[in-house]
């Protein structure tokens, strides 16, 4: 995806073919890689159905991992940058960075495992439809999280320590939930 995203321009639909994005990793901040980040103003769209094409992320190793897959090298599945838009994908075993803090609790300020926005709560500056996010966790907002405007999208078995198991500073429009946790 680095090298398309490179290549596209405000405005554009950047359509991927059916198949599991399972590699490679573009940096969306110090301490977190995804596995796609979506540039300023561009929709990331699936030319099939979410069933079969797919974002995966990945946990950290486990001699790495914090909490419940996340950790030093984990991967979220997809960072939206201004304006972006995802359409129509399975975004499934996203995981972030945490560390144990002082008291021995998780944390970290990286949120969404499945798919992150750009954060502002108060408005929502990006937008996905039509996904499924599935098998993410993070300390907040396992799911998604970060000002991410949600239409028809199912979430289905995500994860946080603390806050939104499946959604954190979102908006919520026509979406499907099950089995959606919280680990404290």
């Amino acid at each position: 995806f680095a090298e398309v995203m490179d290549c596209a321009s405000a405005g554009e639909t950047v359509w991927a073919l059916p198949g599991v994005y399972s590699n490679g990793t573009m940096n969306c901040s110090a301490n977190q890689d995804a596995r796609v980040v979506v540039k300023e103003n561009v929709t990331l769209a699936a030319s099939g159905s979410r069933e079969e094409t797919i974002i995966e992320g990945a946990p950290a190793t486990p001699e790495n991992e914090v909490s419940y897959g996340c950790g030093t090298g984990a991967v979220r599945c997809v960072y939206l940058k201004t304006g972006a838009k995802i359409k129509g994908f399975t975004i499934r075993n996203g995981y972030t960075f945490c560390y144990l803090d002082r008291d021995g609790r998780p944390n970290s300020g990286v949120n969404g495992g499945g798919i992150m926005g750009v954060k502002d709560q108060v408005k929502c500056l990006v937008s996905a439809e039509d996904c499924l996010v599935t098998n993410c966790w993070a300390v907040r907002g396992g799911g998604v999280s970060g000002g991410v405007a949600c239409t028809r999208c199912e979430f289905r078995g995500n994860g946080c320590t603390y806050i939104g198991g499946a959604a954190n500073y979102c908006a919520l429009t026509n979406c499907l939930f099950g089995g959606n946790a919280r680990s404290y």
